[in-house]
């Protein structure tokens, strides 16, 4: 990566893992960050001709005097149609892929061992600032296969790096294994542990048997994390998932998170206000759909995320297929700095998508 200008000169990209996940406000946002941001567009402009060519026609010139708001942006869609990569063949190290409905239309994103790596450290210094550094035993709400399946094998992967030990509640067929689940219960004794799975998977094989058989599980002990799925659940909310959870299952915290594989590690964890926040690493507009120009606190918009993470792709700024709406900056009554947002809904004309996939 180039030398950052400005007044983040010093500030390289691992400069922000020495800040707490949720401790830079705008101020911060509009210099060190934008100055990271910009410094990574030069990177992609002159690793990546293709990214060269979008900039050239945009007449973008990177440079200190351009504002956050005014770095350009990909679609993230633009990853399904093209291989956009700022790194020699040599460095790269593995591919990323994003699930796409029936196998077709993945997005493929390449990685370096730098940006895996930074991805990696990103998510551990997210969740770990949330849950704290003790690693909790982790029941994952998915079947063993899991790790061979599109879509779900990178998220279930990623977070299994903060368990201590991993218990699958789901049989292959994708059925309550309520054996193995009051097996992992008996192990705990009591304590604290983890809980992750896609939203949809624990919304539909794991909290609709329960409720249709009438059956509870006592998971007081419990702090879930869920994510991806939400636009095949038709007409099921937060509010509801949430509900039905804390009903059925008695867990003491449930946390929704926001995430693609084009901008892996960066995600946005859900507060106990219900609103998704940008860490030290990311931030968040939203745009109007006439015209892409920012829209104001509270105005539903397409997101726009930006993430200092990607090295060896040009995804830093991308235009998602997500509408959503920024609510406020630094004012969260949760404490946390920064922006803060909810997603509404997914676009129309976007397909749905999942999470990644590393082949």
């Amino acid at each position: 990566m180039g030398t950052a200008v400005g007044t983040a000169a010093a500030e390289q990209p691992a400069g922000v893992f020495t800040r707490p996940p949720y401790s830079t406000d705008g101020a911060w946002k509009r210099t060190v960050f934008r100055d990271l941001i910009v410094s990574l567009t030069e990177h992609h402009r002159a690793g990546c001709p293709p990214y060269r060519r979008v900039l050239d026609a945009m007449r973008f010139t990177p440079g200190p005097e351009v504002e956050l708001e005014e770095v350009p942006f990909l679609p993230a869609g633009l990853f399904k149609r093209l291989t956009l990569v700022s790194v020699p063949r040599s460095e790269r190290d593995r591919v990323l892929t994003s699930s796409g409905t029936g196998g077709r239309n993945v997005s493929r994103v390449v990685l370096d061992r730098t940006t895996a790596l930074l991805q990696m450290r990103a998510l551990a210094t997210i969740v770990t600032g949330v849950l704290g550094t003790s690693r909790l035993p982790l029941l994952v709400v998915d079947c063993p296969r899991v790790t061979e399946i599109p879509g779900r094998a990178v998220a279930v992967l990623g977070f299994s790096m903060f368990g201590s030990g991993r218990t699958f509640a789901l049989t292959d067929d994708l059925r309550p294994d309520l054996a193995a689940i009051n097996a992992f219960l008996d192990r705990t004794a009591g304590g604290p542990f983890l809980v992750f799975g896609m939203t949809s998977i624990i919304w539909r094989h794991l909290l609709t048997p329960l409720r249709e058989r009438g059956t509870r599980l006592d998971l007081a002990g419990a702090t879930v994390i869920h994510g991806g799925g939400w636009k095949s659940l038709a007409g099921v909310g937060d509010g509801d998932f949430r509900k039905a959870a804390l009903e059925l299952t008695g867990a003491r915290r449930v946390i929704d998170y926001y995430g693609m594989a084009e901008q892996a590690g960066s995600v946005f964890l859900q507060c106990p206000e219900g609103f998704l926040h940008c860490s030290t690493f990311s931030e968040v507009f939203t745009r109007r759909p006439r015209d892409f120009l920012p829209c104001a606190y509270g105005e539903p918009g397409i997101l726009q995320t930006l993430s200092v993470l990607p090295r060896s792709y040009p995804g830093h700024s991308l235009l998602t297929e997500d509408e959503g709406v920024v609510f406020g900056e630094d004012d969260c009554r949760c404490g946390r700095r920064g922006r803060y947002f909810v997603v509404t809904r997914r676009l129309p004309a976007a397909e749905a998508k999942g999470c990644g996939d590393v082949r």
